[in-house]
């Protein structure tokens, strides 16, 4: 069970679907067609394998977090890491929170454009409206964020359950729609542009959309 206590932390539940949304975001829909046109069939291979190194990055980020206990996670890992003083240590953090901000309005434009994209293949009314249903998507997601953080919280966990109960409908109808052709997937190594080793080449892309997302 969740416990948000009167200083507005958040709970065990609030954290894990925080990352669950962060894994299952826009990009998963979007890029995951690149790696697909990369290896074909054997794209599959190349999500476990960028599964795996995600797996090792975090379980050194979980390592880092036991080091250096204190408050502001990753950007506290460069600059005690890598900052032989005081001085250097600030100058790594500004540098990895600066990349990290600048990547993220990045990330947060494209899944607004997704999002809008999304809406309106599945609300032909939305169709012409996709730079203003971006707009509207990043005005509620700022809203979320200047608001309590145990509400931000529990609106975080409605949209992660809505976002697994879409992603299992997808998978469900691409395997039980009555389109799945087994015959599709041979040969399997060799369909994509990348060749026969096309699963190897899609590893990179796989793991940006990992992060992305």
């Amino acid at each position: 069970m969740e416990n948000n206590n009167q200083n507005g932390s958040l709970g065990l539940l609030s954290c894990v679907t925080i990352i669950v949304g962060g894994m299952i975001g826009s990009a998963i829909f979007s890029l995951s067609g690149l790696t697909m046109f990369t290896a074909g069939p054997s794209a599959v291979l190349s999500w476990g394998l960028a599964a795996i190194v995600m797996l090792i990055y975090g379980l050194v980020v979980a390592e880092l977090s036991t080091i250096f206990p204190k408050s502001g996670g990753v950007f506290v890992f460069p600059a005690k890491a890598l900052g032989k003083n005081e001085k250097t240590g600030k100058l790594w953090g500004w540098i990895s929170t600066w990349g990290y901000i600048n990547a993220n309005i990045v990330a947060i434009a494209f899944a607004a454009i997704y999002v809008a994209t999304y809406l309106g293949v599945s609300f032909p009314i939305f169709s012409n409206l996709q730079i203003p249903m971006a707009i509207i998507a990043i005005a509620f997601c700022f809203i979320l964020n200047v608001l309590k953080i145990t509400v931000s919280g529990k609106a975080n966990n409605i949209l992660v359950i809505c976002l697994a109960i879409t992603l299992i409908i997808y998978v469900c109808v691409a395997f039980f729609g009555g389109s799945w052709d087994a015959s599709t997937i041979v040969p399997f190594f060799s369909q994509g542009s990348g060749g026969s080793t096309g699963f190897l080449k899609a590893v990179p892309t796989a793991m940006g959309v990992m992060v992305q997302s």
